[in-house]
């Protein structure tokens, strides 16, 4: 059932639209996944929004972004255009629904009814500011209005204070981030198969440096998995691993419950690094079943060509069992 929301008149800037549950639901989401964009350009998508799976707004979103190559922040059509099917299986939302959170965007008020000098005062002041986040840019376009007098005040003003305004370069490291961290929370088990030789040892290898704020995250994620152990015993672990949230956590799924522990302050940023080891722990048990089947079936296939003299010994390893699909040959 599409969701149900009632517009205001074009000149009412100061009331809110009415969302519906569903509608509001789909917004809080799209704020969380697009933290970098504007919440009353948000807000309009979520608006015009006909209802339903809200992967597929999500989808029209990302659309958007890649045709407009993140110069035009703005869009004021009310249709999404074509449609594209949802990204990620089934099996994928299941196993990390409890994926560690990504940032919400700041709530604004927002009109569907914006007219096209909304659109000018943007245009207008990304000609001149051109060095000044694009997102910044769209909220004072849009908080200005039809007014003239105000875009010329905000111009002169700003003009005197331009390095204390956000930076486009800032916003873009921002956008940068939130595109790979999507990424990642996107990354299925054939990803890691195809990615990693052995997952399982890579993310359990603890020479490799790691940030404070992975630690953070990690000492923050165990603690809540594991509430009856206490922190000091968890950070004395973690400190064991170099700071490495895999191992430390089989370590301490084996510890006997001492004491509740205190609660771990949550970092603010996410570590792209610690999110990519926390969705591979997720999916784990799904990557190892996956391996064991890929295994089997490869056992399968050696036995199928060694009876028909199908195998061909690799010249680097060795390796005497190499079916044909395994082989690379030569351009010479």
């Amino acid at each position: 059932m599409a969701p149900q929301n009632r517009k205001r008149p074009r000149d009412d800037v100061g009331q809110e639209d009415i969302l519906s549950d569903e509608a509001e639901a789909a917004f809080r989401t799209v704020r969380e996944i697009f933290p970098n964009k504007s919440s009353q350009y948000l807000r309009d998508k979520v608006v015009n929004w006909p209802g339903g799976r809200v992967e597929e707004l999500v989808d029209q979103l990302l659309l958007i972004d890649n045709n407009n190559n993140d110069e035009s922040v703005i869009i004021l059509d009310d249709t999404f255009g074509q449609d594209v099917a949802a990204g990620g299986s089934k099996e994928q939302k299941e196993t990390t629904d409890d994926v560690p959170d990504s940032p919400a965007g700041q709530a604004s008020s927002s009109s569907p009814a914006a007219g096209g000098y909304i659109e000018r005062n943007y245009a207008m002041l990304c000609s001149v500011f051109p060095d000044v986040s694009p997102v910044f840019l769209q909220e004072q376009a849009w908080n200005m209005g039809n007014d003239a007098e105000k875009l010329e005040a905000f111009i002169s003003n700003s003009l005197e204070r331009k390095s204390n305004l956000p930076s486009r370069k800032e916003y873009e490291k921002k956008n940068a981030k939130q595109i790979e961290e999507k990424q990642l929370r996107d990354m299925k088990v054939t990803d890691f198969v195809s990615q990693y030789t052995d997952p399982h040892q890579h993310f359990m290898n603890t020479t490799t440096k790691v940030s404070d704020m992975y630690k953070g995250h990690a000492l923050f994620y165990i603690t809540e998995h594991f509430p009856r152990i206490g922190v000091s015993e968890v950070q004395q672990v973690l400190e064991q691993h170099n700071g490495h949230f895999l191992p430390t956590i089989k370590q301490v799924e084996k510890m006997l419950p001492s004491r509740k522990g205190k609660k771990v302050v949550k970092p603010k940023e996410m570590d792209l690094q610690f999110l990519k080891e926390y969705i591979y722990f997720k999916l784990e048990p799904k990557i190892k079943k996956y391996q064991a089947k890929q295994e089997k079936k490869r056992a399968k296939a050696v036995e199928e060509a060694r009876k028909v003299g199908g195998l061909f010994e690799c010249q680097v390893c060795l390796d005497s069992d190499c079916l044909v699909v395994e082989v690379a040959m030569c351009e010479a």
